[in-house]
């Protein structure tokens, strides 16, 4: 795992300054029992309409809602990926862990807005996965 320490400076419009300094630490899991795949809160669609190509650059760059996983693909039964909006529609399902949503559906971007999600996997030594959570998609 590393440490990084992040800084935030402001000034508000009368010239008043502030400073919030923090320590991050990110990494692995330092166990191999502590498998589980890592989402993020928020993400960004690259292309206005939504079509952009999937893959691991995509999940790095944010424009694809897709897990940071601590799981390698050979550890992996199975796996889904539900995304619902607010009315609990169901607007996106994916069962592979590297093919993640592009901000559409029905071949449309969506409004920004907070979609829920809702994860179900099965590693190949029969241990069981659930995380749900929420992401806001910005536009």
């Amino acid at each position: 795992a590393n440490t990084y320490n992040i800084t935030l400076q402001a000034q508000n419009k009368y010239a008043c300054n502030s400073v919030y300094q923090m320590s991050l630490k990110v990494g692995r899991p330092s166990t191999s029992t502590d498998k589980t795949f890592l989402y993020p809160n928020v993400f960004r669609p690259s292309h206005p309409e939504g079509k952009i190509s999937l893959g691991e650059d995509n999940a790095k760059d944010n424009t694809v809602f897709m897990p940071f996983s601590t799981v390698l693909p050979e550890e992996i039964s199975s796996y889904s990926l539900k995304i619902y909006d607010k009315k609990g529609e169901l607007i996106f399902i994916s069962r592979e862990v590297y093919t993640g949503w592009d901000g559409t559906y029905k071949g449309k971007l969506l409004t920004q807005d907070v979609y829920v999600w809702a994860v179900e996997a099965v590693l190949t030594n029969n241990a069981k996965i659930q995380q749900a959570g929420d992401v806001l998609l910005l536009r």
